[in-house]
């Protein structure tokens, strides 16, 4: 500002300075104007200049202003703005804290009435052991204790009977009695195990209170135990030891017409009396002459697959039973006509295949039971057999 100020002293000085000297060359060359007329003119200059600048001061002045106001008017509305916020946020804040006031509050009156109500109830349960007490009191002054079965006091896991803690209870006042627990609390629990041709045997007593293990009544060890089934295999039958891998009655079989072993009872060869016929690629079954009720039909003859069982091949006969292999692709007609006795067929193939079998013998067959081969337990329904371990026929 004070440079400003100089600045303009300055021109003003030098605008003084070239008005004079103007006006003096006119008045030379003329002789036109007076001193009085120049300092008249010169001050009419300045004040002119002067008043030029302060207009244009002003006018700085004014749009200063202006601006100013603009700006002060804003800064007031963001000031007003703002205020009307903070007014919100005050009043919503003043209900938060109302509500949370109110809430506490609230909670602080159902507390102390939940005291209050078990205050109450506590003085009631005194009352009622007070009472309880008072009756305990008098009863033990009246009657002798009928007490019950003593009871293992739960507190004492893992550890044996005789170093427990046993109660009982009086069934009139309630009473309990305590004592300490002897060998006669044990519970036990007795598991014969038998003897063996292996083994001797005894008995395990095992509480089940505690879980103590004893063993006791000692027995020597024993002969062999036999199966009551024979097992076999193509040649020999025998009777196996529960225990051990001895055997006894080990013996050939004793083949009857039938093919079945009259020991054993298993079926181990065909039967005799049917009647074979070798067709070239095949076998086939064409008449039976035995006596034997219960048949076996050979899987080959002379090395050939038996396929056929040929018309009335059995007709008439007393059979009673008759297992039919796999490899049999056709029965002829009345091939099991008239046999009154017949009520098992074991077919060593599956139903499908049973159904394959090329035949019209369902009207001999009309009350027979016939089964299909499965070594595994089947999961659909229907008549299934198989060989058991000891190798008999057996049904699922």
């Amino acid at each position: 500002m004070k440079a400003q100020r100089i600045f303009t002293s300055v021109f003003a000085a030098i605008v003084l300075t070239a008005t004079v000297f103007t006006l003096s060359a006119c008045m030379q060359e003329e002789n036109y104007y007076t001193r009085d007329d120049i300092s008249s003119l010169v001050q009419k200059k300045l004040e002119a200049d002067i008043l030029e600048k302060e207009e244009g001061r002003n006018s700085s002045i004014a749009e200063l202003k202006t601006e100013y106001e603009q700006k002060l008017a804003e800064l007031n509305g963001k000031i007003t703005a703002n205020a009307t916020e903070i007014s919100e946020l005050e009043a919503a804040l003043a209900k938060e804290i109302s509500d949370a006031k109110s809430d506490y509050n609230a909670k602080i009156s159902a507390t102390e009435a939940l005291i209050s109500a078990l205050q109450e109830a506590d003085l009631d349960n005194v009352r009622r052991i007070a009472s309880l007490e008072a009756k305990a009191e008098a009863l033990l002054s009246k009657h002798e204790h009928t007490f019950g079965e003593w009871i293992n006091y739960i507190g004492n896991e893992n550890v044996y009977c005789e170093n427990r803690l046993f109660y009982r209870i009086c069934t009139e006042c309630s009473v309990l009695e305590w004592k300490s627990g002897t060998y006669e609390n044990h519970d036990f629990e007795i598991t014969v195990i038998p003897p063996t041709c292996l083994s001797k045997g005894y008995d395990v007593k095992t509480c089940k209170i505690c879980g103590l293990v004893e063993k006791e009544n000692e027995k020597n060890i024993t002969d062999h135990k036999w199966e009551t089934e024979f097992s076999y295999d193509e040649s020999y039958h025998w009777l196996d030891c529960e225990y051990c891998d001895e055997t006894d009655a080990h013996e050939e079989h004793n083949v009857d017409d039938s093919g079945y072993c009259v020991d054993c009872n298993q079926p181990i060869a065909p039967t005799k009396g049917i009647i074979y016929e070798n067709q070239g690629s095949y076998a086939a079954v064409v008449a039976y002459s035995g006596t034997a009720t219960k048949i076996v039909i050979a899987d080959t003859y002379e090395e050939e697959p038996v396929k056929i069982i040929s018309a009335e091949a059995f007709c008439s006969s007393s059979i009673t039973s008759v297992i039919i292999p796999d490899s049999v692709i056709t029965i002829g007609d009345s091939a099991f006509s008239s046999c009154y006795s017949l009520n098992s067929v074991y077919y060593k193939g599956t139903a499908d295949e049973w159904e394959n079998i090329e035949s019209d013998i369902n009207s001999d067959l009309t009350g027979v039971d016939i089964y299909f081969f499965s070594a595994d337990e089947p999961q659909t329904a229907g008549k299934y057999w198989y060989y058991d371990n000891n190798g008999d026929i057996a049904v699922w």
